[in-house]
């Protein structure tokens, strides 16, 4: 079993998954290396182009929620709401029209802020929005973190200044190029606590056939061969520190139904929308992800250590007791 800020697992432990896929990763490169032995450098295959993606699906949806909410928040000490957006062009094309485009704008734009504040620590993810006249829009949320030495407006003001540079908004008439700098970066303070459980659920909110998480697929010009992206979503400079509890095949079975129960008894249950035959939606329990098998939940307030370090006591004096 194992907790890191808000989540609570139980199954493999994380140190057992990275080593397997460090050995699976060892594996690939051995075959690869055999199946290209003793040919030409010009026959043996190259890197591949950058992955394609579809868009977010559910399985992509869960590692995304169960990375962020496992993440140290204590890097964000003054956290902030960012969305980056681009300036259209005369023929409503944007400044970056493929994804290497804008994955090389963001690497200007990142390459800028450690050079200036030092280490970055952020959590970003990639929304497109196409418009009725087939305009695509892509656009960056991040939650970052404002400088101790700068003011709100201050650090607000040279972001705006380093995106459009990093854009090359530049080739801009003057008077677009002012509009841009004041409209290309929107940004808020984050009010309250655990800011990257928040960004968890704001960034995996979901509503299947409605316009909101269509912004989750990208354009047919992003699905190309080599115009896609690696991801979609990332984290730079936080890392999930993870405690581990080693349990036997029966502890671990009694610290799932013990941790199940707490959830059920501290935790409001899992709902989900579903319309029915007549178009009414209805609220529908489903089932706690962690069955008696593993799986992992989601705590408040960043408890799921202690909570964690709880259930498995718990689990190994019941164990012992059978």
């Amino acid at each position: 079993m194992s907790a890191a800020g808000s989540v609570l697992a139980v199954g493999t432990l994380p140190s057992v998954r990275r080593a397997r896929q460090r050995e699976a990763s060892r594996t690939r490169a051995k075959e690869r290396v055999a199946a290209t032995a003793g040919r030409p450098r010009e026959v043996a295959p190259r890197r591949p182009a950058p992955v394609v993606h579809v868009g977010l699906s559910r399985a992509a949806r869960r590692t995304m929620v169960r990375r962020l909410a496992s993440l140290d928040t204590s890097p964000l000490t003054r956290p902030v709401w960012l969305t980056f957006t681009l300036p259209g062009r005369l023929d409503g094309v944007p400044a970056a029209a493929s994804g290497p485009e804008y994955r090389k704008a963001l690497n200007r734009l990142f390459s800028r802020w450690e050079r200036a504040w030092g280490s970055v620590a952020l959590v970003w993810k990639l929304e497109w929005t196409v418009s009725t006249d087939d305009r695509i829009a892509p656009h960056l949320h991040v939650l970052a973190t404002v400088p101790e030495d700068m003011s709100f407006g201050e650090w607000h003001c040279w972001l705006a200044r380093a995106w459009t540079a990093s854009v090359a908004a530049s080739g801009l008439d003057p008077v677009e190029e002012w509009q841009w700098l004041i409209h290309g970066v929107w940004a808020q303070l984050v009010e309250g606590a655990e800011p990257a459980r928040r960004a968890a659920r704001y960034f995996s909110f979901w509503k299947p056939g409605r316009s909101g998480r269509n912004q989750d697929m990208p354009p047919p010009s992003w699905l190309e061969p080599g115009c896609g992206l690696r991801r979609v979503w990332g984290v730079r400079g936080m890392v999930a520190v993870e405690e581990e509890h080693q349990l036997t095949p029966l502890e671990a079975k009694w610290a799932a139904r013990l941790a199940r129960r707490w959830a059920s008894a501290n935790l409001p249950p899992p709902r989900s929308r579903r319309r029915r035959a007549s178009g009414r939606l209805t609220h529908v329990v489903r089932p706690w992800p962690l069955s008696s098998q593993g799986g992992w939940l989601i705590i408040p307030d960043g408890r799921a250590p202690a909570v964690g370090e709880a259930i498995a006591a718990a689990a190994v004096e019941i164990a012992s007791q059978r």
